[in-house]
């Protein structure tokens, strides 16, 4: 998979909204967080479902759901997450 200055920012815009995750995760002083990812609905739009970087943002969506879950399962008694990238239905 060569990495492309399109792809490049693809991972970007996601790691800007990662970076902030942690320090958010750690104190119980929120109700609500919303994350705004973009790089999977960019990839989908851009090189559609079948990209070779679908599956890498795929993953990679997958181990934050993990993480957060795994950072407030003790805090909260309820969790909702909504995911939907719109470009791959």
């Amino acid at each position: 998979m060569a990495l492309t200055l399109t792809s490049a920012l693809v991972f970007q815009v996601d790691n800007n909204v990662t970076r902030h995750l942690e320090a958010e995760l750690g104190p119980s002083d929120w109700d609500v967080l919303i994350l705004h990812y973009l790089g999977l609905d960019h990839i989908g739009h851009l090189a559609g479902p079948l990209s070779p970087l679908a599956p890498v943002k795929l993953q990679e969506m997958d181990d934050i759901v993990k993480w957060i879950y795994q950072s407030v399962s003790e805090q909260v008694k309820e969790l909702c997450c909504v995911l939907r990238p719109h470009c791959f239905s």
